[in-house]
Order: structure tokens, then C-alpha cells, then sequence
């Protein structure tokens, strides 16, 4: 059977107060960079909501907390149907395991969380394997020897990680941790260049490329007419006419549709008790 344990690290904690000290000391890194991811995607959707709508000439009927909550149920789907959507995980667990007197750490993240992993070298080494290939150079056959024997003892016990050692979990919290206030992200939102360009992207790949099979090929295909000077000045024509369509600023539009909401609730309300 093939075995594959990546984003693993040893370590040798001297206690349990120093391994708990040593975790807990790079949470709030970890949740910086998962609430930055978070912050990006629901800005993303909140763009293609807005603008895809304004072009089709379509109402604004959603705010963007609505937009985030979408997201924050796709978070939540995640575990409780076991569906992987890696736009949508904002999880980050480690599970510590001890074993002949050393522990080892076994990372489970979706996407590239390299600067996360490499939190865990502060305190711990590389500590990888897998034997569906060869053993790589850097390594001495009686290192790998030795990662061999570590994984497949720890995984002869019990091939569930939680039952093998200490879960700490550092993943969103899927209410206080998400951005549902749009006007603490007002900085961050892309120009209105920048969102027509998106959508004069999208254009072309459904007029020049739609009918084509998607791989790696085409997408490689696409960027390099986008970057070619004739798709430079492709996407410059096509936002010269889309960028007039969209809504100046997205933000504000929220925000006063927002007021105008808690305005008409309000009269309602004081219409009800007269």
C-alpha cells in the first residue's frame, strides 16, 4: 500500500506545558493568514455578484454579508458533507503525536499554506515520507529508514489521526472570524479597472474559447494572448466600454443600501405600533 505523509514534522517537546505553549505561540499568525484568504474570497464573489449583475442589467437584490454568509456556509459544507472545495476551506489542524518519546506533527490543510508549515520549523524539523517513489538525494537512506519505521508504527495503531495524538485546531471560527462588515474592507477592494478587466477577461474566453476542451493547455493558451501586446489591446477596448457600465463604488452602494433597509424596517415598525 502506498504511503504519502507530507507537511509532517518531529519535534521533542520537553513537556506538555512546553509542546501547548510552543502550538498555541503561532495561532494567531495562522489565523491572520486564513482570515486575509477569507477576506479575499468573499470580496470576490461580492465583485462578481455586483458587476456580472450590473452588466446583465439585473438588480442588486443581495448586501454583502449575504454574499459572505454564502461563503460561510460553503466553509461550514465542508465537514458536515465531507465535500472538498478549496476556495471555501479555511481549515488549518494539526494533530501531535507522541511516540517513542519524540512527537510528530502531522499538518491537514487544503491549498498552499507553505509560510503556515514553515511556522512549525521554529520548533520542529521536516519530517516527510512517502515510498510511491524513490527516496530523494538530500535525504540518507538511514534517515528515510527511519521516517519509514516512525509512520508506519504510528499508523499500525490506528490509521484515524485523532485517535494517534492531540488535535489543535487554528481554523476559522465560521461567525466571529468572518469579514460580514463590508466597510472594514473598503481598502482592499480591487479598482474599477481592475474589476472590468476581469470581466473583459471572461469575455474573451467565452467568445474565443468556450467551445474548447479546458485543461492546463488552454488556460496557458488564454494567459498568453491576455499578455500578448493584440490581448493587450483587446482587454484595454473591451474595458473602455465596460468600465462605464459597472457601479464607481460598490462599497458605498452597500453601505447605503444598508441605511435605506434599516430606514424603511424603521418606519414600518413605527407604523405597526401607532
Amino acid at each position: 500500500m502506498s504511503t504519502k505523509i507530507y507537511q509532517a514534522y518531529e519535534a521533542d517537546f520537553s513537556s506538555i506545558e512546553d509542546m501547548h505553549q510552543k502550538m498555541n505561540s503561532i495561532r494567531p499568525k495562522i489565523k491572520e493568514v486564513l482570515k486575509l484568504r477569507a477576506e479575499h474570497r468573499v470580496i470576490e464573489d461580492w465583485i462578481q455578484y455586483v458587476d456580472d449583475a450590473t452588466m446583465k442589467g439585473e438588480p442588486i437584490k443581495k448586501y454583502f454579508w449575504d454574499i459572505c454568509n454564502e461563503a460561510r456556509v460553503k466553509f461550514k459544507e465542508i465537514k458536515t458533507n465531507d465535500q472538498r472545495n478549496i476556495n471555501y476551506d479555511f481549515y488549518f489542524e494539526v494533530v501531535v503525536i507522541p511516540y517513542k518519546g519524540k512527537q510528530y506533527l502531522k499538518i491537514f490543510c487544503e491549498g498552499t499554506y507553505s509560510e503556515l508549515c514553515n511556522l512549525f520549523e521554529e520548533f520542529s524539523r521536516d519530517f516527510y515520507y512517502q515510498n510511491s517513489t524513490d527516496r530523494p538525494k538530500e535525504i540518507s537512506k538511514k534517515e528515510w529508514d527511519h521516517r519509514s519505521d516512525v509512520w508506519h508504527g504510528i499508523l499500525n495503531k490506528s490509521l484515524v489521526w485523532i485517535e494517534n495524538g492531540f488535535l489543535y485546531d487554528y481554523s476559522l471560527n465560521d461567525i466571529t472570524d468572518f469579514p460580514f462588515f463590508i466597510g472594514k474592507l473598503k481598502n482592499k477592494f480591487p479598482t474599477k479597472e481592475l474589476r472590468a478587466k476581469r470581466i473583459a477577461r471572461i469575455q474573451i474566453w467565452e467568445e474565443k474559447y468556450k467551445s474548447e476542451k479546458v485543461d492546463v493547455k488552454l488556460i496557458h493558451k488564454i494567459n498568453d494572448y491576455i499578455k500578448s501586446p493584440e490581448g493587450k489591446k483587446d482587454v484595454e477596448k473591451r474595458c473602455k466600454k465596460i468600465m462605464p457600465k459597472l457601479i464607481d463604488d460598490i462599497i458605498q452602494m452597500d453601505l447605503k443600501n444598508i441605511e435605506k433597509n434599516i430606514s424603511k424596517q424603521g418606519e414600518k415598525h413605527g407604523k405597526k405600533t401607532k
